[in-house]
């Protein structure tokens, strides 16, 4: 099982476990009032690429452990306030699985692009081997 992988499923057990706790919230707050916009996406993927890279070079803690909490953070503010719902994206509410995927290859990507100049050499290879993952997947998809 590749790095990926592995760090995606660690990162739906983290969602779903965040779920059981803000569950009495959700029911006070009540139904979400609309899908999420791909500005929002992308506002929500951005703070969490910022969290990410703000911590491993301020910081110094390894960007494999900063990258899973934020993208949990995205996913409970998708489902919380979105409904895990995404215009445009699928017809309806998106399992908690589909949203780590998609805010984790966000994320990673917005990492790179935000402060890769920046990281140390080991958050480097985190995210170039990542990326390469993800690339070699969706190559696969795509020749299906």
């Amino acid at each position: 099982m590749s790095r990926l992988s592995q760090f995606l499923i660690a990162s739906a057990s983290l969602a779903l476990a965040a779920s059981i706790s803000l569950e009495p919230a959700q029911a006070q707050t009540g139904a979400a009032s609309r899908p999420a916009t791909r500005d929002d996406l992308a506002k929500y993927s951005q703070m969490g690429a910022f969290s990410s890279c703000s911590m491993a070079i301020d910081q110094k803690v390894p960007l494999e452990k900063t990258i899973g909490p934020n993208i949990n953070m995205v996913v409970v503010v998708l489902r919380e306030v979105h409904g895990s719902m995404i215009s445009g994206v699928g017809d309806g509410k998106l399992s908690d699985t589909q949203l780590v995927n998609g805010v984790g290859i966000d994320t990673i990507a917005r990492v790179k692009a935000l402060c890769y100049q920046n990281l140390s050499a080991s958050d480097k290879k985190f995210i170039d081997e990542n990326l390469a993952n993800i690339e070699k997947q969706v190559r696969s998809l795509q020749s299906k």
